[in-house]
Order: C-alpha cells, then structure tokens, then sequence
C-alpha cells in the first residue's frame, strides 16, 4: 500500500511540522509491516509538503496509522493536513532493474457497494 499525505505549512510552522513528522515516521518504521516512509518538501511551493509511507497490505497499513501511541503526532500534524484521497494499492513498479505488474487486492463487488449500502433491495 501506498500513502501519500499533503501539507500545507505556514513558514513559522515548519520546524514545528518536521519534528512531528519525524517523530511520526520514526515511530511507523517499528510496526509490522512498514516497509518505507519519506518527508519531502516542494521545491515550487515551500509552505507545500508530502509525507509518503509504503505498507506491505492495506490490513499493516490501517494497523499502523491508527496505532493508539502515534495518535497524538497524527492529531498534531492534522492542522496541517490538505484533506484528499490518500491511500492507493500499487499496481506497476518499475525499477532500474526490474517492472512488476501486481494484481489488485480489491474485492470484486468494490464498485457496487460502498460504506452504509451492503444491504439488500428486497422487500
């Protein structure tokens, strides 16, 4: 799994912003199955940041960032936080040495049913 979440920082608040984002990071490499995670900062817009983690699966991923202890630096960085879609299954990577395609992990009926609709139309 790939998460990709985007900051926008006022400059008072950066060191503020990369302590916590350290912190937060620092405290995911620990959990099972954590593969990556990386603090960039746009060289366009410098008040525009992107936190970036690679998870093994969606179950290590949803473990991981609701994890009780890491809450409170999740919260801290929240104020920050542009609020979009963030949490993607890879489906092609390419390296320099290698391209893996990757079946998709998402169940066949994911279309067709959403949060609050898995009932059915019978009377």
């Amino acid at each position: 799994m790939i998460v990709s979440l985007n900051y926008r920082v006022p400059f008072e608040s950066q060191k503020e912003f990369t302590k916590l984002a350290n912190e937060w990071l620092i405290g995911l490499q620990t959990l099972p199955g954590w593969i990556s995670g990386t603090l960039g900062r746009s060289v366009d817009e410098v008040d525009h940041w992107l936190i970036t983690q690679t998870w093994q699966d969606i179950g290590s991923c949803r473990r991981g960032l609701s994890k009780a202890e890491l809450r409170p630096t999740v919260f801290a960085l929240a104020k920050w936080m542009i609020s979009e879609i963030s949490t993607y299954e890879p489906l092609l990577t390419v390296t320099q040495s290698e391209v893996t395609n990757y079946n998709s992990d998402r169940s066949l009926d994911a279309d067709s049913y959403s949060l609050g609709q898995n009932f059915s139309n019978e009377d």
